[in-house]
């Protein structure tokens, strides 16, 4: 490959160039300064054919035919002198052989080689790769989109039917309870003409806070669903604290028990320390103080007095028809009565304290049917409002 030596502008250093280069630009070894190469020489002219020689006579051709020593052809002549003018025409443009040391910058040491980039060459394109289908894939998606779209509606139906409720919302609809741990049935269960399911709710924690709409304080009506509640007082009996709860059945058809033991009871028949109805100091849930169990339960017709009511004739069964009303009594356990008295003394008088009562609410729709409910309703009051005895 034939390279041409040229003196850098900027630094003066030589530097070989490759013919194929001439007329572009080029960035010096040496210094790195971008050089505009000069034009490739023009190609030279071809050697003239050699002159012709003069016609000889016969004689002479007869001569030179019988010359023992043969001259030089003409041919051969002119072919001789075509390569002598090449390799001089390639002498012009050859310098000294180039040196393998790049910094040399002695005059007299042979410019450094250096090796220009050839011109790049376009690489043929990848043939795309042919994409093969596997049959399982399609099988894959038959199944799958009907499988999709079954289960899109499942989660809307549950959605449609669900009550409209969330987080601590779960309060409002817990489960009904129809029979003791023996399989008696409740006599106080909601009742009506049609079927009922009897299907299970979701169980929430029992000791999530209640929403501030389900607080009430004593002397205020609260209402959900078939029930409206009302408690009156909060007093210090001998054996325990006694909660007072007015309740009237305010539904059209529907004839129930708005509470019942079997909410206290665990599966042993015993107080359950696990229910959803118990006393609590200070504070409303998870979040809140000690809390003592409910042993006793009982609804009674309300005797109205001047500022008070007070309890009359027990009602049987504690049921109430449509339109009634019933004041309902609830105790504390007997044997923690010392540890609830100790409370509260040590309790500020400004303290608050919220009892949680679960009580039936009548029927509500459940994954398109309708099924009685429970909720739990959360009375608060303070020390001072305790009445004695």
């Amino acid at each position: 490959m034939q390279t041409i030596q040229l003196q850098c502008g900027s630094c003066k250093n030589m530097m070989a160039i490759q013919v194929e280069h001439l007329g572009k630009a080029v960035r010096c070894p040496h210094c790195k300064s971008v050089v505009q190469t000069p034009s490739a020489p023009p190609e030279p002219p071809p050697p003239a054919p050699p002159p012709l020689q003069e016609t000889l006579s016969d004689s002479e051709l007869e001569e030179v035919s019988e010359s023992s020593e043969p001259g030089p052809n003409w041919l051969d002549q002119g072919t001789l002198k075509s390569e002598v003018t090449v390799r001089e025409r390639e002498s012009i443009f050859t310098g000294p052989e180039p040196s393998e040391d790049l910094f040399a910058n002695d005059s007299d040491s042979p410019p450094p080689r250096v090796e220009m980039p050839g011109e790049p060459t376009d690489m043929p394109a990848p043939a795309p790769r042919a994409i093969k289908q596997s049959n399982a894939v399609l099988y894959f998606m038959i199944f799958l989109i009907p499988y999709s779209l079954c289960a899109t509606g499942y989660v809307a139906y549950l959605l449609s039917n669900w009550p409209k409720a969330t987080g601590v919302d779960t309060l409002e609809y817990l489960q009904d309870s129809f029979k003791d741990k023996t399989g008696k049935e409740d006599q106080g269960a909601p009742k009506r003409k049609d079927n009922v399911s009897k299907t299970s709710f979701p169980v929430p924690n029992p000791d999530l806070p209640l929403r501030k709409e389900n607080l009430v304080k004593l002397k205020e009506t609260w209402r959900i669903g078939d029930i409206e509640v009302t408690p009156h007082k909060v007093v210090n009996v001998n054996t325990a604290l006694a909660l007072y709860l007015e309740i009237k059945n305010v539904s059209s058809d529907v004839t129930f028990a708005p509470i019942t033991h079997l909410f206290l009871l665990n599966a042993r028949n015993k107080i359950e320390k696990n229910n959803y109805t118990y006393l609590q100091f200070g504070g409303n849930g998870k979040n809140g103080g000690a809390k003592y169990m409910i042993s006793e339960v009982a609804g009674f017709r309300p005797v109205r007095l001047e500022n008070d009511v007070e309890i009359g004739d027990p009602i049987p069964g504690s049921i109430l028809a449509p339109g009634e009303v019933g004041l309902f009594k609830l105790e504390t356990q007997t044997n923690e009565k010392e540890a609830v008295e100790k409370e509260l003394k040590a309790a500020p008088p400004d303290e608050l304290l919220t009892w949680r009562v679960q009580l039936r609410r009548g029927f509500v729709p459940f994954r398109g049917e309708l099924r009685s409910a429970t909720a739990l309703v959360g009375v608060q009051f303070t020390p001072k409002e305790i009445l004695s005895n």
